[in-house]
């Protein structure tokens, strides 16, 4: 039994250098942007 969602989702990713958030830093951002299963965008970049 499957069902596709009507509304459009964005994930986002955030990679770090490590768990302490106040001596690590975010270094990558990632987002996908969903409609049901379909893959509409993507979206990565460093920092």
């Amino acid at each position: 039994m499957g069902f596709t969602l009507a509304r459009i989702l964005v994930s986002l990713d955030l990679e770090t250098t490590g768990l302490d958030p106040y001596r690590d830093a975010i270094i990558e951002v990632g987002a996908v942007k969903f409609l049901g299963d379909e893959i509409l965008d993507t979206f990565s970049t460093f920092i």
